[in-house]
Formats: structure tokens, C-alpha cells, sequence
């Protein structure tokens, strides 16, 4: 029995002494393909989405962010504390996209403060430090900007390639070329050093170890080398000598610093360490907070896709039970007021000799669970070909 034409499926309440009954003994034909069985009816149910949902939680809920030797976090998997590649490399991504202004603002920035000190040195006469200030340390702060500038969707991409490895390159680089600067003075200073460190420590999308290994290891390191080295040494090392003939006639002595104190010296050593200390300090834990932010964003989108999985499971079972209106009515809180409706079709539907049939013919429980399935699977989807109301009973 089918609906009759024109009218709607509504709520119909059945008792057990309607005398509106039909029985309809169905053949089951074994030859008849059917439908993905039990998954397609746990897919039905939302059972696979939780279970798959279940899954990528149980997943993303053992990371955690880890912080390694004091230097450097990354995410960690609960079970055995090792590093997550994916998860990282998804953070590089997003930090990429995070400094994209920063890194191409700042660097047109830094080259006006390189600029600066090349113009003093000029003032001093110090023409190679001039040259290496104007000609490498200035440009290759441009480079940056103007490739950002240009290709900022390449620049987005970096991560993990190549030319990542060939920034890292050049910002090491241009430490060096920092630190062969001030060698070209009678006595080292920390000024532009210190602020090229700060431009790759607050500024660059880079790594915590490729920030250190540009900020300290081809910079600072370097740095205090050189200071003791040139303090070490008497004022007629033949270093020191060629240095000063390289100068004018603007004495040693003439610039004040010829017999600075040990404790001026110290300082002068100390100081840019400090500042790097603090800077990695800053930068480690800036970083954590980014992959705590991460890992608590995926985290929060994940128990919204449960909570709408779980949602949707309790309206499914809320239609399995109930109308469409009554249940809108329901969550409106609105009254439910008995309905009349003149023209509907009650089907009663039952197996015939379903006792005799298992025991005489479907003698495995996993063939009588395929028979029940396959039965459900074709009058749900009759149900929803023909759009109507199905109340599941199993008696």
C-alpha cells in the first residue's frame, strides 16, 4: 500500500486495536544486490562520522606543546613525547602568513639604520666598513622586502624548501657581514648587531634553532670572539696596526677609547648577550603561544564538529520518534494540540514465519543479520523515496 495521491505523511497515532491492519508477506529474493548492509546503515545513524570523528580526536587530543632544552617548543604526541612533523609543518605554514607584513615592513625598514651607520662611518673614514655596510648588510634587507613585495604567494610557500634554506643562508650571512664591519674599527660595538638580531628574532617567520643559529651562532659568537681577542691583544699587534693604517690620522686615543676600563670591556660583552637572552626568551615563548593557540583552535573546531554530530544524532533520533512539526514545536516550546487528518495510510508491515524461516533456512546468525539488514536498508530507502513517516518497532 502506497500513500494516496495528495496527501501529506503527518502523525498518526496507532493503537493496537486499529482496525485499519495489513499484513504484506514479502519474498526475499537471495539474487537481489543490495545495499552497503550494516555500514550503510550505521552511515544512516551518524555511527561512521563518529566513529571517524572519534578517531582525529583521539588523535589531536594526544598533542601537547613540549618545550625542548630551554630553546625551542614543538608539538609533541602524548603517548611517546615525539615531535609531530605534520602538526609542525603546518604551524611553519601559518607562521609564514602570521609575519608576511612584519617581515616585508621591517625590512624596509633596517636598511635606513644600516644606512645610518655606514654614513658615520663614513664621517670616521672607516671605508670598509662603509663599503660592507652599504653594499651587503643595506641591499640584502631590500632583498627581502622587494621578494615579499613581489612574490609574497611564493613567500608564503617557503616553508621546508629550499629557499628557505637560502634565507637562513643570507640572514647568517649578513651577520657575519655585520660583525666584519665593526672589525673594521678600532673597537667593536654592539649597535647594529643588536638590532639585526632583534629583526630575526621578532621579525623573521623562521624556526626557533634557524633564529638562533643566524642570531647567535653567526653573530653573537663571532661577536664576543672578536671582543676579546681585540681586548686580549697589545695595542702594537700587527692586527691592530694594520687596522689603524687603514684609518686617517684620527688617533686611537683620539676617540676616548684607548684606555677604557675592563669593566667598560666586560659590558660591552655582556650587554649583547642580554639582549639575546632576553630576545630567545621572548621569541621561545611567543612561539609557544602560537602552538597553544593552534592546538587549541583544532581542538575547539573539533568539539564543534561533535557537538553538531551529536546535535544532528539526537534530531535524527528525534524524527525516528516524531513528526518534523511536532518536533519544531517542541524546541519552540510550543503546545502540541491533538490533529485530524481524513486522509492517510497506516502500514503494518511484519515477517512471516520469521521463527521458521532462521531456524529452517538462515541457520547462521551472521545470515540472519544480513536478511534483517538488507530488509531495514530497501524500506528505508523506500521511506525516503516515497517521503514517508516510519515508526520502528521490533516486537
Amino acid at each position: 500500500s502506497s500513500p494516496n495521491s495528495g496527501s501529506s505523511p503527518e502523525f498518526v497515532a496507532v493503537t493496537p486495536g486499529d482496525e485499519a491492519h495489513a499484513i504484506v508477506t514479502l519474498g526475499l529474493d537471495r539474487g537481489t544486490p543490495r545495499a552497503d548492509g550494516l555500514s550503510s546503515q550505521a552511515s544512516r545513524r551518524g555511527a561512521s562520522p563518529a566513529v571517524a570523528g572519534a578517531l582525529a580526536d583521539t588523535v589531536k587530543e594526544n598533542l601537547h606543546v613540549r618545550s625542548l632544552c630551554c630553546v625551542f617548543s614543538t608539538f609533541a604526541s602524548g603517548a611517546d613525547g615525539k615531535p609531530d612533523h605534520a602538526t609542525e609543518e603546518l604551524f611553519a605554514t601559518i607562521k609564514y602568513r602570521h609575519f608576511v607584513g612584519a617581515f616585508m615592513q621591517t625590512s624596509f625598514l633596517m636598511p635606513l639604520g644600516a644606512l645610518g651607520q655606514a654614513l658615520w662611518a663614513g664621517v670616521e673614514e672607516y671605508w670598509i666598513r662603509a663599503g660592507i655596510l652599504t653594499g651587503i648588510v643595506a641591499p640584502l634587507y631590500l632583498v627581502y622586502a622587494v621578494f615579499v613585495l613581489r612574490h609574497e604567494r611564493w613567500y608564503l610557500g617557503l616553508s621546508g624548501t629550499y629557499a628557505e634554506k637560502c634565507l637562513i643562508a643570507c640572514l647568517c650571512f649578513q651577520s657575519m657581514a655585520i660583525i666584519a664591519a665593526e672589525f673594521m674599527r678600532p673597537e667593536l660595538d654592539y649597535g647594529m648587531l643588536v638590532m639585526h638580531i632583534g629583526f630575526v628574532h621578532n621579525f623573521s617567520p623562521l624556526g626557533e634553532m634557524a633564529i638562533h643559529l643566524a642570531a647567535a651562532g653567526f653573530g653573537l659568537v663571532p661577536y664576543i670572539c672578536l671582543k676579546v681577542y681585540s681586548h686580549l691583544q697589545p695595542d702594537d699587534d700587527p692586527v691592530k696596526s694594520t687596522l689603524m693604517e687603514t684609518t686617517t690620522e684620527m688617533s686611537y686615543s683620539s676617540c676616548g677609547r684607548k684606555n677604557v676600563s675592563d669593566t667598560t670591556q666586560l659590558l660591552e660583552i655582556l650587554m649583547p648577550f642580554v639582549i639575546l637572552l632576553y630576545q630567545s626568551v621572548v621569541t621561545m615563548r611567543r612561539f609557544r603561544s602560537m602552538r597553544v593557540d593552534l592546538l587549541s583552535g583544532c581542538i575547539l573546531n573539533q568539539q564543534r564538529a561533535r557537538l553538531k554530530n551529536e546535535r544532528s544524532k539526537c534530531e535524527g533520533l528525534l524524527t525516528s520518534m516524531l513528526p518534523r512539526q511536532i518536533i519544531g514545536a517542541l524546541k519552540d516550546n510550543e503546545p502540541i494540540d491533538p490533529q485530524l487528518f481524513n486522509d492517510v495510510t497506516v502500514v503494518f508491515i511484519q515477517i512471516c514465519d520469521f521463527e521458521s524461516l532462521c531456524s529452517n533456512f538462515l541457520k547462521r546468525p551472521e545470515a540472519v543479520v544480513e536478511v534483517l539488514n538488507t530488509l531495514f536498508s530497501e524500506f528505508d530507502r523506500l521511506s525516503d523515496l516515497l517521503d514517508v513517516y516510519k515508526v520502528e518497532t521490533v516486537c
